[in-house]
């Protein structure tokens, strides 16, 4: 029988247990204090197949990270678009034209590829909650729910969180994704404030609504390692 390694973190309070393999074929296990390692272990192994299944679609679907330059001719998504990046010798600014995202800046800092990073993230950053934004705000009257606050933040794993007080927060590089994708991560978090888990009732209800949830899942997991600066 196959074994896994696994990190455990311990979460006082859940009153279940889940399990999650990361897209660096990390196997995670949350549960509480009330679980020991016996039992743990034992849900690893009743788990062994969907863990497995899930490294080999990993290895399949998944690539590793793109690796950044910073130079001009270097691709970007923006709302599932490609755009060449063009450095540009001007008023620093950014903007989008014709298939290119233009960066403009003084000749110095255009040598400077922690500058031109640090200007992108920002950019994109302000991108990402106008347009968020936007589809939560439609989002809320389909689905009846309303949010406490909107946030754009980083995460290690995840495209978009919410909190039990209703406070929703997103990547960054969603903005990146089309709209129909964008819509699936909106649709997920704003359907955890009457839904709190991943259960059959959570994924049927999301379905109701993005009835093609797997597929707009999949182009994420197909492309996520281009979802970055």
């Amino acid at each position: 029988m196959q074994r896994f390694n696994y990190t455990l973190l311990r979460k006082p309070y859940r009153k279940t247990i889940s399990l999650e393999v990361t897209s660096r074929n990390k196997v995670v296990v949350k549960a509480s204090k009330a679980y020991s390692v016996e039992k743990i272990n034992q849900f690893i192994v009743r788990k062994s197949k969907w863990i497995q299944k899930q490294l080999d679609f990993n290895k399949k679907i998944r690539k590793p990270p793109l690796i950044r330059k910073y130079m001009s001719g270097e691709k970007y998504l923006f709302l599932g678009g490609y755009y060449n990046l063009l450095l540009i010798e001007g008023k620093p600014k950014i903007s989008i034209d014709e298939q290119k995202l233009k960066f403009f800046a003084s000749e110095k800092y255009l040598l400077r590829k922690k500058y031109i990073k640090n200007k992108l993230e920002d950019w994109y950053k302000k991108q990402a909650y106008k347009k968020i934004l936007e589809r939560v705000c439609f989002y809320e009257k389909v689905l009846g729910v309303f949010i406490s606050d909107l946030s754009i933040k980083s995460f290690n794993r995840s495209w978009g969180n919410c909190s039990s007080k209703k406070q929703v927060s997103f990547s960054p590089y969603l903005v990146m994704a089309p709209i129909t994708v964008i819509d699936y991560v909106v649709v997920h978090e704003l359907t955890h404030i009457i839904i709190p888990n991943h259960s059959a009732k959570f994924w049927n209800f999301l379905g109701n609504f993005i009835p093609d949830y797997k597929q707009r899942k999949r182009w994420l997991i197909a492309h996520e390692n281009q979802l970055c600066i």
